[in-house]
């Protein structure tokens, strides 16, 4: 960022003293602004999709795991349920947690196809097509961008149910009681 600035700036000069042109040094500031806020919202654009693709990750990872875990206790030769309530709790936590793991698979899938939607959009652009051509790119792109807020947010929440159902039925089944 900061070799950009300096790069200008010697623009500027060699504008002033080369050719001798009166260039209005404020226009050129508020020029300078205008690019910064827009490569300032690309680069936190850039953060804010890396970071919800590590988060979707991260509740795969631990759907993943949870249910895992109880597979595992469950093809434990030695256990039973100790009471109707803990298994309709985790029964209940694993149809959350399955439902988390299929809509972030599906998210993931969702992501790809807005990533292409974006490239194509970019090469129309690039070669120059017309607007009746790219707007409804934009539209379906758009759309796509909002089923994946959507499902983004239906996974977390997923995910927090299932993993409250577990722990509740974890503490009845220890409990032993109900």
């Amino acid at each position: 960022m900061g070799g950009c600035k300096s790069y200008r700036f010697i623009f500027l000069y060699y504008a002033l003293v080369k050719n001798k042109t009166k260039i209005k040094l404020r226009h050129y500031q508020q020029m300078d602004d205008k690019e910064n806020y827009r490569e300032r919202f690309i680069r936190w654009q850039a953060i804010a999709i890396e970071q919800r693709g590590k988060a979707m990750n991260v509740l795969l990872s631990l759907s993943l795991a949870t249910i895992a875990f109880l597979a595992n206790q469950i093809m434990n030769n030695h256990f039973q349920f100790k009471t109707i309530c803990a298994e309709y709790f985790m029964g209940g936590g694993s149809f959350f947690l399955l439902s988390c793991i299929v809509i972030t698979l599906l998210l993931h899938i969702c992501r790809l196809k807005d990533f292409d939607q974006t490239k194509n959009i970019i090469k129309a652009r690039i070669q120059h097509k017309p607007q009746t051509i790219i707007i409804p790119m934009q539209t379906e792109n758009r759309s796509t961008g909002k089923l994946t807020k959507c499902g983004f947010n239906i996974s977390v929440w997923c995910f927090l149910l299932g993993e409250i159902f577990v722990v509740i039925g974890l503490i009845l089944q220890i409990k032993g009681k109900f």
